[in-house]
């Protein structure tokens, strides 16, 4: 996941490097930022009013002692309006914390510098090779057909349950592992 930070620093290089992932990320990175921008000024107001309200505390018990009765309770009321308004405007900021921080899972990493732009894997760029290929027999088959045939793992079942692709091993398979 990026920071916040990053995104808000270098807008311009995180949309170019995810373009590298076919990726057109200018509308996301700018809802991002306004999303960020909001959450930034209403804690910024909130800063305000909970030092407001810290004043307006402190200075109450000082008009009591000095027998200014109707003041206190106007300070005493003040206070408890910005104790309302606080309130309201931390349920706003955990909201867009959270629209925020589900807006920061959406966007993909981007590729480091040295990642080529491409559709396919044709398009990638070998780094380093170590050893030969083996060579396959005509009849070789993928792990997956393998574990299909021998009834060892099932692919969809691991799909079902974890909502991801993780293999459900079963019988044999589940043995081995």
């Amino acid at each position: 996941m990026l920071e916040i930070s990053r995104i808000r620093e270098n807008k311009d290089q995180v949309i170019e490097r995810l373009k590298i992932r076919n990726i057109d990320a200018s509308q996301m990175v700018d809802s991002i930022l306004q999303t960020d921008g909001e959450w930034r000024t209403l804690i910024g107001k909130l800063q305000e009013i909970e030092t407001e309200s810290n004043k307006i505390s402190k200075s109450i018990a000082q008009l009591f002692r000095e027998g200014k009765q109707d003041e206190a309770q106007q300070a005493k009321s003040r206070a408890a309006e910005l104790k309302e308004e606080e309130k309201s405007l931390k349920e706003n900021v955990n909201e867009l914390a959270t629209e925020l921080q589900k807006k920061l899972y959406e966007l993909p990493n981007v590729p480091v510098d040295f990642v080529p732009t491409g559709n396919s894997d044709e398009d990638n760029e070998v780094v380093y090779e170590f050893g030969e290929l083996p060579s396959m027999g005509e009849n070789s088959q993928p792990h997956w057909e393998l574990a299909q045939k021998y009834d060892i793992i099932d692919f969809e079942l691991g799909v079902k349950v974890t909502g991801a692709g993780f293999p459900f091993y079963k019988g044999k398979g589940a043995r081995l592992q």
